[in-house]
Order: structure tokens, then sequence, then C-alpha cells
């Protein structure tokens, strides 16, 4: 997932947002300003010179420098200082050129921070951010602007699809512990189309029956029917969805009220509830909760009643994989061979047999994934 700065800089509701940030919340002591070393930080830190300079003349001179060449600036001169970068995640830039200014500067001397977009981990970690930057010896706190923030957990290595890469990895190896129920060379085949697929759609959700890329039908819960993207849902990028639904399941891990949290105790598991596959039902959106959730929000192995629930209905999706209901089955797929979608062994080894017994008399990439989930969570032995 990318962010084009130059939309961003282009987009009216943000450039409006921008001038009265300027005009409202920027110190007119401001002489210096610091963008982080990016492209888009850097196109940032310019619109805002140019804001600066058309609202002040030629009366000041306003030095605009990159984060690497703070070290040639003469802080004698320093009046007040404007940080910018366009896209902060729990703000490790940010904390670095605070540190350096405090080293720099007395603290007495104005700064604002400007970050239009924040995509923290978690909530509580964007406001430490703030914390930091704005608490200072001084009776006033320094400034803090920021136009969009939606936390959306953690980013790390270890994601849905690097654990989908593992499991076709993996079942490269050998076939021991396939079900001889499938025919060798159909094996072979729908192991070979479910590993193309996979390094085809390594960057994105892996498609409808047809090929298609999985998308949002018209109306969506979180997006402005009045908007631009609200009135065009079925071009919105996958990753627009994606980050929606991430932002919204970190929502319910932070939820105000403890009971409604979508966060484990130290008495019980929480997990998410079938129902939001049934109620998301567009084919993008189920692919959207199953990347983004957490393993242990899917793990109803401890839960007979929601392993029942969802045994189910991911059974209905197998079987209508040629049909829109069934659109998203590739992912639900995905999801059992990662683990990161758990049944009860029992639930497991039924919703298999028979979603493989379906289809197991011609190849498919569906069949491949099925294959490559059998092989996973049941080693040759259980064969």
């Amino acid at each position: 997932m990318t962010l084009n700065p130059d939309l961003l800089l282009a987009d009216a509701a943000f450039r409006k947002w921008l001038a009265a940030e300027i005009d409202w919340s920027v110190s007119m002591a401001t002489n210096l300003i610091v963008y982080a070393d990016d492209d888009g930080s850097k196109k940032l830190g310019e619109v805002a010179h140019e804001m600066l300079s058309e609202k002040w003349g030629a009366s000041k001179s306003i030095r605009c420098v990159p984060y690497s060449e703070l070290d040639q600036v003469d802080f004698e001169t320093v009046s007040g200082v404007l940080v910018a970068t366009v896209v902060a995640r729990d703000g490790g830039i940010l904390r670095e050129i605070s540190r350096d200014l405090r080293a720099y500067m007395d603290a007495t001397v104005p700064r604002r921070f400007l970050a239009p977009i924040g995509i923290p981990q978690s909530a509580r970690a964007w406001t430490l951010l703030k914390t930091f930057l704005m608490k200072n010896p001084t009776p006033r706190e320094y400034g803090f602007s920021n136009w969009l923030c939606l936390p959306i957990g953690d980013d790390g290595k270890e994601n849905a699809w690097n654990r989908l890469t593992k499991v076709v990895s993996a079942g490269q190896v050998d076939d021991i512990g396939f079900t001889p129920a499938v025919a060798d060379k159909v094996r072979h085949q729908a192991l070979d189309e479910a590993t193309e697929l996979i390094e085809e759609h390594k960057h994105s959700f892996l498609p409808k029956h047809d090929g298609n890329a999985l998308a949002l039908s018209d109306g969506f819960l979180f997006f402005d029917a009045t908007s631009d993207v609200g009135k065009d849902c079925e071009n919105v990028p996958q990753s627009t969805v994606f980050f929606t639904i991430a932002a919204v399941l970190q929502f319910a891990r932070e939820h105000e009220y403890h009971e409604l949290r979508l966060q484990p105790t130290g008495y019980e598991s929480v997990v998410l509830s079938p129902e939001c596959f049934l109620r998301f039902n567009d084919n993008v959106l189920q692919a959207s909760f199953l990347r983004a959730c957490l393993p242990s929000e899917l793990d109803y192995s401890a839960s007979p009643e929601l392993s029942k629930l969802m045994k189910e209905f991911i059974a209905k999706v197998f079987a209508r994989w040629e049909r829109t209901y069934g659109d998203a089955a590739l992912e639900f797929a995905a999801a059992l061979a990662t683990g990161t979608l758990k049944l009860t062994q029992e639930d497991t080894r039924a919703l298999l047999k028979e979603a493989i017994d379906n289809r197991k008399e011609k190849a498919s990439s569906l069949l491949g994934l099925l294959l490559l989930t059998q092989r996973a969570l049941f080693p040759a032995s259980e064969g």
C-alpha cells in the first residue's frame, strides 16, 4: 500500500485544511521548515513554504531544508520551526527531528509538527507520539497538525501474504500427505495452478473464479456516499478497502468499552463474530477481514459452536465458487492453509473432505489450495 503525494497535495479538501493550518496554527516567528528525507515530504515542505511566503511576502526569509541537512543550519538565526512529514507511522522520524531540535535550539523557540497522514499501529501509539513532540520545559506546548489519522495495527514482516508464500513453498517439496482420493495428474496440475496464481497475485488478493479482481459493489458503510470514492465503489483500489478494514479492526481492538473490544483477556479468547462475514458480504471485504485479522482473532477452534457456524458458511462459499456468493473462496482457502483461520480439527477435516471430494475430478487453483491446506494442517502420518 502506497500513498501518492501528488494526489494528496492536489486534493481540494486537503489544500483547504493546510491553508487553514498555516493561517491559524503556524507561528509568525517561523523562519525554518524542516522536512523528512522523502519525495512526498519534500513536496509538502515546498507547498508549506510557498503558502508561508505568499502570506508574509518579502518581509521575511524562510529557509526550507531536508532533515539530512539540518547540521548546516545556523540556529542562532532561527526564531520558529515547522517540521513536515507527509506520512507518519508511529512517528520515528518526527521523534528524531524533535530530539535534534532540542539539542540545537533553546526550548523557548516555537515549533510545529505537520503530519497530515497518520497510520500508527494504535491510537495509544499516536497519543504517545503527540505527547512526546508537544511537551517541553516551557509553560506552552509545541504545535501538532494532523489531517487524517487511522491506526491500522501491526505492520510487521509476518503477515497473511508471507504466511501464504511459506505454505506454497512447503507444498512443493513433495506430495507426501496428500489424499489418495485425487488422481496424481489432477493433483499435480491443481498444485501448479495454485502456486502460479499465488505468485501472480502476491501483492493483491486472490481473484474470483473467472480471474477478475475482487471488488466492492455499490455502497459501503465506511465510505461517504456523496464523496468521489462513495460514488464509484466498484473502482476503489483493493489497498484502500484493505486499509479501511484494517483501521476498523484496530478501532475494535481499542474500543472504549472493554466488553466490546476485539482483544483477548487473561481469562478468555476474543474472536471476530462469524456474522461479520455475512453482514460484510462483498468479496473484497471478506478478503480484507481475512488478511487484516490477527490469527488469534479468527481462531474458532476453542468454540465448537462458532467453529460449526464458520465451517457451514465456508463450505457454501467453496461449493459456490463459480457464483457471486463464492467469489472469495480462494481467500478462505488461503486463510485455512496459513492457519490464519482455524476451526476445530473435526470441522476442518469434514470441510476439507467435502470440498476436495466435490472438486477432485478437475484440476483448479481452489483444489490446489485445498490440498495445500490438507498438507499444512494434517501431517503425512494422518493422511
